[in-house]
């Protein structure tokens, strides 16, 4: 029996009693008697299709009223896939610059009357002399600490001071000098000395640019002014002495190259960090964020011909694991600095689902900031070159795919600004609501109180706006007719429910010309998370995860109020014959078929029926028609007993007179055909409702009058 939504019973099962006639053989003179046979006493309820289909529901809020709700399959959440950050490479180099190592200090130099040779203790007769005197002014332990210097910044303090009771010149100036390539490193013009003083006579000279060697010597020629008739003692001399600063007392020269040894570490205390960004995407930008996969490696090369202790920074990254910044790792030691063998090269790699991206000032970035400086120097026991222009390099390399393509970070939660995300829905949903068109066809039918609502769950933080539209299908997946939400801008972490207008006209659109009821339906639609009219407001900020989602269902359910014109419904039942045979047909003298019908369903029920003979002709394609019940082919009305529309009391009764012949045909019989046709009151336009208490009884019997104790 095939059963529907719409109250899908059959009008009527035969079951009949077969009648034993063997005992009425008759041997006595012929007198007639009659039999009354049942043939079918059948209840339909609605109950009983409500039992078969769990689609049905009674709410026995609204008097047992039979509501439509098929447990629709719900799609699975569509989980939103969050933007990847496409990272560009960065690079930062910090030079040693001018190296903060002091000159190699130079001695004083005395000349005394000795060194002059100018004797003492008596008077001098005159007259004035020239001395020429060259002499190496780098002595031989600083000589064999560096070979050279190259100075970047410097300047030559002369300081010379006169004991001698004469004035001095120096025609020729002071001239310095490195003899390895007799390249003069400075030449300075001092004034007159006077005598008899303490007070230096100061001579400068700019060495900016100045190469000095450790075989640096001064030359120089001495002129005595008035030395006729004084007398020298040994404690008179002429003192030179040199030093270097950067242009005013106090400060230090500064070399561009040297090549020297290191007998100690040098710290470089005035090293600052300088700062480099990679950025991490043109479009996103993070106040904190969380990854779920994306490497870079830093790489540290040390261009400086000795070892260095390096400082780096990463502090926007902290470890998952300990909450601390992250830190350089040398074997097991993680730390803000690292040693770096001299002229080779550092690398790390960094697995950001390790780490925790967190904006030092909580704004929203979109760059990854780091630093690094130069903080040592560790001392070599050998000669080297060290220049301004010795440098310690810094990369930032995204990991890249095999065809070269950046790799990029795939964020699993983010606190900031993304740009709009798109999610499409297209979901399939199979509401399970059959083809009717094989037992129930109708012209129209009309629906009362439908509920057809897209129930909307989105989580995460980020404003959101949804677009969908609903499409029906047939059973045989032709597209009916749609519907659409238009733009709806979601609550967020809330459920949504947003109702469909003209859901009537939506369901009512595939009864035309008897069509079936919608057996799926087809959900399509976009998403947009962070619409761009948000992520144009840079003051907007949201949340989101990779674990979040947007859930999207129907709810789709009605109770059973349907108007409904020229519907009918067909079905077949076996039958097993009258069990007369046809030797017994000579012995019926009358026989008739009562039919009894009871109907307190809210519509009207017309009915025909036929018997029908399976056809021996294998190639026939239909059973054909032996006798219409009633044998005039005409309908039977049962009008409703709550819905009264043809003036009666919802109860039917007719006597059906068969011949004897009319039992031979009914013997051929092997199927029961039943057609009724439904019709609410005022000819379909009247919504009535189904409850569980409906009911169509039909009630049929025979009575058949027979010869008896007849001569054979």
């Amino acid at each position: 029996m095939k059963k529907l939504f719409i109250p899908s019973f059959l009008i009527a099962i035969f079951f009949t009693a077969c009648v034993d006639l063997t005992g009425l053989d008759p041997v006595l003179p012929t007198w007639s008697t009659s039999i009354t046979v049942p043939l079918i006493d059948r209840k339909f309820t609605f109950a009983d299709v409500i039992e078969k289909d769990p689609k049905m529901v009674s709410d026995t809020a609204v008097n047992s009223e039979v509501i439509y709700s098929p447990a629709l399959s719900k799609p699975d959440p569509t989980l939103i896939e969050l933007p990847s950050l496409t990272p560009k490479g960065s690079t930062i180099t910090q030079k040693l610059g001018i190296i903060p190592l002091d000159l190699p200090s130079l001695p004083t130099i005395a000349f005394t009357a000795l060194l002059l040779g100018i004797p003492t203790g008596f008077v001098l007769p005159g007259p004035d002399q020239q001395i020429s005197r060259t002499l190496p002014i780098v002595d031989p332990i600083t000589a064999t600490i560096f070979d050279y210097t190259i100075i970047e910044n410097g300047r030559l303090v002369v300081k010379i001071t006169n004991t001698f009771p004469f004035d001095v010149s120096f025609p020729s100036g002071i001239r310095l000098y490195n003899t390895s390539d007799n390249s003069e490193f400075a030449l300075l013009t001092p004034p007159n000395i006077p005598k008899n003083t303490s007070i230096a006579v100061e001579v400068t000279k700019s060495v900016n640019g100045k190469k000095m060697t450790n075989n640096l010597k001064m030359d120089m020629i001495i002129q005595t002014i008035g030395i006729t008739g004084t007398t020298l003692s040994s404690s008179n001399k002429l003192e030179v002495k040199s030093s270097f600063d950067a242009g005013t007392p106090g400060t230090t020269a500064t070399l561009s190259e040297a090549k020297l040894l290191l007998a100690g570490d040098f710290d470089i205390y005035d090293s600052t960090y300088t700062i480099a960004l990679q950025q991490l995407d043109d479009s996103t930008s993070l106040k904190s964020a969380k990854f779920e996969s994306g490497e870079f490696d830093i790489t540290i090369d040390n261009g400086i011909d000795c070892d260095v202790v390096v400082g780096f920074l990463l502090n926007e990254l902290k470890e998952i694991s300990t909450g601390n910044p992250f830190q350089l790792k040398s074997g097991s030691t993680a730390s803000e600095f690292v040693k770096i063998t001299r002229k080779t090269t550092f690398k790390q790699t960094v697995k950001l689902k390790e780490f925790e991206f967190r904006s030092n000032l909580g704004e929203a970035k979109n760059n990854l900031s780091f630093g690094m400086r130069i903080k040592t120097l560790i001392g070599f026991p050998d000669k080297r070159v060290i220049s301004k222009y010795d440098s310690v390099r810094v990369k930032i390399t995204p990991k890249t795919k095999p065809n070269g393509d950046t790799e990029p970070y795939v964020l699993g939660q983010i606190v900031g600004r993304i740009k709009p995300v798109y999610i499409s829905l297209n979901d399939t949903i199979d509401v399970s609501m059959g083809d009717v068109t094989g037992t129930f066809k109708f012209t129209e039918i009309k629906f009362d109180s439908l509920i057809f609502n897209l129930n909307v769950f989105m989580s995460g933080g980020f404003v959101t706006d949804l677009n969908m539209k609903v499409k029906s299908l047939t059973s045989n997946n032709s597209p009916r007719d749609s519907m659409s939400t238009g733009k709806v801008r979601l609550n967020i972490g809330k459920e949504n429910v947003i109702k469909f207008a003209n859901i009537d006209r939506f369901i009512s659109s595939f009864f035309k010309g008897g069509l079936s009821l919608p057996s799926k339906l087809v959900m399509t639609g976009l998403v947009e998370v962070n619409p761009v009219d948000i992520y144009m407001d840079t003051t907007k900020f949201g949340t989101i995860t990779n674990k979040d989602s947007i859930v999207t269902d129907i709810e789709f359910k009605f109770p059973i109020r349907l108007g409904i014109k020229d519907g009918y419904m067909s079905d077949t039942l076996d039958f097993a014959g009258t069990g007369l045979k046809s030797s017994d047909i000579d012995i019926i003298n009358v026989g008739k078929i009562g039919l009894i019908m009871d109907n307190t369903f809210p519509m009207q029920i017309k009915v025909k029926a036929a018997f029908l003979m399976k056809r021996t002709d294998t190639s026939a394609v239909a059973d054909s028609i032996i006798m219409y019940v009633p044998m005039t082919a005409d309908t039977i009305l049962v009008d409703s007993s709550r819905y009264n529309s043809g003036g009666g009391a919802g109860k039917y009764f007719t006597l059906i007179s068969l011949k004897p012949e009319d039992f031979d045909k009914l013997n051929k019989a092997t199927k029961l055909l039943f057609y009724s046709e439904l019709r609410t009151s005022s000819n379909g336009a009247t919504v009535v409702r189904f409850k569980k208490s409906d009911t169509f009884h039909i009630r049929a019997y025979s009575t058949i009058n027979l010869k008896v104790n007849q001569k054979k």
